[in-house]
């Protein structure tokens, strides 16, 4: 014998229009400042001078390095084997 138990379905739920409309608008809204959210958090996080500043050794350098290659490849063109 199986247990009877109370199922509630959407279609069981009669909720007034203005109540859907209300939680629609809601949602719409916490999505909105869920993506403002996002959106800012991502420009700070990709924000060029910031990084720049906080990573100004390791950055200059890996200039110089591809300076260096970049220096003795151009020069390795101009000499004689």
């Amino acid at each position: 014998m199986a247990a009877k138990r109370s199922e509630v379905s959407m279609s069981n739920i009669e909720l007034p229009l203005e109540t859907l409309i209300s939680q629609a608008e809601q949602q719409r809204s916490r999505i909105h400042n869920d993506i403002a959210d996002l959106r800012s958090s991502l420009r700070q996080a990709m924000d060029a001078k910031k990084l720049a500043r906080e990573n100004l050794r390791p950055a200059l350098g890996i200039a110089g390095i591809v300076g260096l290659i970049a220096g003795y490849s151009f020069a390795g063109m101009f000499v004689r084997d």
